[in-house]
C-alpha cells in the first residue's frame, strides 16, 4: 500500500494513476504472484530470492502503471 501511496510522490505528475486503490490492486496481485513462485520454486518461504524478485515486480508495476517511460 505505501508503494501505491507513494507513487504519486516519486512518478512525473502526468503519469501517476488517479486511483490508488487500483495500483494497490495490481500491486498486490502481482506481489502474491511471485510469493507463491518463489514458495513453488524453492519450496519453502524466507528466501532472499524471492524478496528481489517481489520489489523487483512492484516497482516494475508501478513504473508501467505510472506510464514513467514517457518525458
Amino acid at each position: 500500500m505505501v508503494v501505491s501511496l507513494a507513487a504519486r510522490l516519486v512518478l512525473p505528475r502526468g503519469g501517476a494513476p488517479r486511483r490508488w486503490g487500483l495500483s494497490f490492486a495490481i500491486d498486490f496481485a502481482a506481489g502474491v504472484a511471485v510469493l507463491v513462485a518463489g514458495l513453488r520454486f524453492f519450496g519453502h518461504d524466507g528466501k532472499m530470492a524471492t524478496y528481489v524478485a517481489l520489489v523487483a515486480v512492484v516497482a516494475t508495476c508501478e513504473w508501467l502503471i505510472g506510464k514513467a517511460w514517457r518525458p
